[in-house]
């Protein structure tokens, strides 16, 4: 028997990031209970749905999301997460974090995590469940859109691990919801001048939304419809390394997509991307913006020092001039 199904007892060993265990010593180090176990079970042997792990898959139906990747070694993209994580609990209550990483050598600062947050759930990208299994040659910033379409999510949100979360971009995400639309993009700096920002965006399948043209009834995308962009952005997205090339490859196939059957919060581009636009429905405050890096050393100070075009304000709010 292979060492990543050994059992101890009648209970099949797991590995620690995904339904093993990680133990804290008196002065909260965490690390796994069977270090060497650094195999994923294959999914077939746990009964796992979705597109994550068994962690994920344990949760149920109807979960609601917000999917990260993480990945090489540059501190700024995880030195924030456990901060980040505990933003996440307060400000989406119920939420569940799934993090698509290679695991293996990183239980130094994802035991923690996985001890701290019960909210964290471990995506391993070598071994998902059917029909993904590795995506590792996918370029790393697409891993995170691999729940679009789930069978076990309703919402999911997309973001970077550098990002601070904040109320103005959980206010906007609620009022996306409220909407019933099916997409969610966010601008919010002189700077998000592209269609869809890799990292600040979102979709639901929980709801079938139906759009009236001149001619007839339109129906946006069902689930299946958005596995079927999900393919097509991984398939564009492998064997390539490519900076920002996330964005063109949702450019030219989530894009389209959007048009019609979202919402568009954006306060800068509103007369570019009109499709689905309303204004922030939270003031801008100390020049905070959504999408700013500010746990990252160089990003620190960034402020929002430009005024907001007056037809991107609310319209019962031109005083907003940083809107």
């Amino acid at each position: 028997m292979s060492r990543n199904i050994l059992r101890d007892g009648d209970q099949l060993m797991l590995p620690w990031w995904d339904g093993g265990e990680c133990v804290c010593d008196s002065e909260g180090k965490c690390v796994p209970k069977f270090p060497s176990l650094e195999t994923s079970l294959p999914p077939r042997l746990m009964n796992v749905n979705g597109t994550c792990g068994r962690r994920a898959s344990a949760d149920g139906d109807n979960q609601r999301i917000i999917s990260f990747s993480l990945y090489g070694d540059d501190p700024g993209y995880w030195s924030q997460l456990s901060d980040s994580l505990s933003k996440i609990k307060k400000l989406y209550p119920g939420w569940k974090v799934w993090l698509y990483t290679e695991p293996r050598g990183k239980s130094g600062y994802l035991c923690p995590l996985l001890k701290k947050h019960s909210h964290l759930r471990v995506c391993d990208v070598s071994n998902l469940p059917n029909p993904l299994f590795n995506i590792t040659q996918v370029l790393p910033t697409m891993w995170r859109i691999v729940p679009l379409g789930d069978p076990t999510v309703d919402v999911l949100l997309v973001r970077d691990t550098d990002m601070m979360f904040s109320e103005r971009e959980q206010t906007a995400v609620m009022d996306w919801l409220s909407s019933g639309k099916t997409f969610h993009v966010m601008r919010d700096h002189p700077n998000h001048v592209v269609q869809v920002l890799a990292g600040m965006w979102g979709a639901r399948w929980d709801v079938q939304e139906e759009k009236n043209s001149t001619s007839a009834t339109v129906t946006g995308p069902r689930r299946a419809d958005l596995i079927n962009i999900r393919n097509k952005m991984l398939k564009l997205a492998y064997l390539i390394d490519q900076k920002m090339l996330d964005q063109e490859i949702m450019k030219r196939v989530l894009w389209p997509e959007m048009v019609g059957f979202m919402v568009s919060h954006d306060s800068f581009y509103c007369q570019v991307f009109k499709s689905g636009w309303k204004p922030w429905p939270m003031q801008r405050k100390n020049g905070d913006f959504v999408g700013n890096a500010w746990y990252r050393k160089e990003f620190a100070n960034n402020k929002m020092k430009v005024m907001c075009p007056a037809a991107c304000r609310p319209p019962d709010h031109q005083d907003w001039q940083y809107c």
